[in-house]
């Protein structure tokens, strides 16, 4: 039995290292993704009038189907890891639910947290855990926010938007979740272009053409929460076939171009934006009123540790069920953190932080390949939005993204980084002087 030499095996490091062949996609493999990504995205366009023939609702279509795989799964014998973490958040959150007598928004709002909403974290957990389900996730996902962001420019009527300017949106939809779409585009096209080896150059076209979609919607939390997961991935992510010197000048450049050609826009939603960028929120309604928002959410943590329970904060004012700052409408703080924390309690707003903390880093650590990397561009992308707008049942997408962190795998078709290969390098020559045999599967 002869062994293989030290320069042998350093010579096969040249090629690509063997791995074990993917599995062929199958129609449920297709179909599985998309029945959570029906449960996540039905509101974005369910609204549409082209959809008016629909007999069902597409939010419980979607519930359903992804409902039935979830104990399809479960009554076959497995539970996948990170279930336990969902369970116990959401256990947290319970408290808030039962210790407290909640209006009309209140109750509707702990409904949908303890079915849909949890069920949207699950969904992912128990349907989403092969590397090819989660390619497909991806994909789908990217395609039909496309789909929504073209819609948006060239089938939506632009309407007079409460500060004067001409915002395009999905009909039936609104500017926020036609932003999100094109975002959500933006996010995946630039991250594929910087960690991909294959269609660079189509991915930065395809990512410059759902930002100007983006700009055009005239919603700022988007462009925020885009900006914020490019950045975290050009930055903190592992390094894959492109440096990280690279990826953050290619971001920055990115970033000075999109500002270069907006900022002198001076109509539209295009306009809208470039006049927060330049000068800032002090004549802006719509930010001011967020702040006060804020302001007051932040206001109640401190005297409750318990919480003042679920849509407690749209009780605030003298006349009951006035909504936050005394009006009507202004049920939430827009802010994830500021709600979970003040309705919830703080030993809730703690795990959530921790929860979300613990899922981030996950990701980044298992996006140096392509898949993964926009993963968790999209977790950021998500919990960014959910951070300025929405209330908890809002971004549905944010909890899935989140929760798929447990059970995602790396693409193993990649190529190792250049740390991964100088240790195997080094673990190949130990072995050799050792007298053991390598055979060619080794490095898989």
């Amino acid at each position: 039995m002869s062994l293989m030499s030290p320069g042998r095996y350093l010579g096969e490091l040249e090629t690509p290292v063997p791995q074990p062949i993917a599995r062929v996609r199958s129609l449920r493999d297709y179909a599985v993704p998309a029945a959570v990504i029906l449960l996540l995205y039905a509101g974005y366009f369910k609204g549409n009038p082209l959809l008016s023939w629909v007999p069902v609702d597409l939010t419980f279509l979607g519930a359903a189907l992804t409902l039935a795989g979830v104990l399809a799964v479960t009554f076959g014998g497995t539970i996948p890891r990170g279930t336990g973490p969902v369970l116990a958040l959401w256990a947290l959150f319970m408290p808030a639910a039962i210790l407290h007598a909640p209006g009309s928004y209140g109750h509707q709002k702990a409904v949908y947290l303890f079915t849909l909403t949890l069920l949207s974290a699950l969904g992912t957990l128990f349907l989403v855990r092969s590397a090819v389900r989660q390619e497909l996730f991806v994909i789908v996902q990217v395609v039909l926010a496309a789909v929504l962001a073209g819609g948006a420019l060239l089938s939506a009527h632009p309407q007079l938007a409460a500060e004067g300017t001409d915002r395009v949106f999905l009909a039936g939809s609104n500017t926020i979740a036609s932003g999100n779409s094109a975002g959500l585009v933006v996010v995946a096209c630039f991250i594929f272009a910087l960690t991909g080896q294959r269609r660079r150059s189509l991915m930065f076209i395809l990512g410059a053409a759902a930002t100007a979609a983006m700009f055009a919607t005239g919603s700022r939390g988007p462009v925020l929460a885009a900006a914020i997961a490019l950045a975290a991935v050009a930055a903190f992510a592992p390094a894959s076939g492109v440096s990280r010197a690279f990826r953050v000048a290619a971001i920055a450049l990115v970033a000075f171009l999109a500002w270069y050609f907006v900022r002198g826009v001076s109509g539209g939603g295009a306009g809208r934006i470039a006049s927060t960028l330049l000068a800032g929120s002090s004549q802006d309604t719509s930010t001011q009123t967020r702040l006060g928002l804020w302001r007051e959410a932040w206001s109640v943590i401190p005297g409750h540790f318990w919480g003042i329970g679920w849509g407690g904060l749209n009780d605030l004012s003298a006349l009951n069920g006035a909504g936050l700052l005394g009006q009507p409408g202004l049920a939430y703080p827009h802010d994830i953190f500021l709600e979970v924390t003040a309705e919830a309690g703080w030993i809730a707003g703690a795990a959530m932080i921790v929860y979300m903390w613990c899922a981030l880093r996950r990701l980044r650590g298992l996006a140096a390949s392509p898949y993964p990397a926009v993963l968790f561009g999209m977790a950021v992308f998500n919990l960014v939005n959910s951070a300025v707008s929405g209330d908890i049942n809002s971004y549905r997408c944010m909890w899935a993204s989140i929760a798929i962190a447990w059970v995602t795998v790396p693409n193993w078709r990649q190529m190792p980084t250049p740390g991964q290969r100088d240790a195997r390098i080094s673990e190949a020559i130990r072995l050799s002087r050792d007298d053991v045999v390598l055979d060619e599967g080794w490095c898989g």
